[in-house]
């Protein structure tokens, strides 16, 4: 499986990160995961998608 890295070095236009945005809202229930804070803090950084 690709690193996460790899899969947002393809999200380049504004539909893709809306995808990516409401992805990161529907895991608002595992937030506190590890993985599931690590996916978001790399949107957030990586793609510059707010919370």
């Amino acid at each position: 499986m690709p690193a996460p890295a790899c899969i947002l070095a393809r999200v380049q236009s504004s539909r893709a990160k809306d995808y990516v945005r409401e992805f990161n809202t529907a895991l608002a229930p595992w937030r506190r995961e590890p993985a599931v804070r690590e996916f978001i803090h790399r949107t957030r950084t990586e793609l510059g998608i707010a919370a």
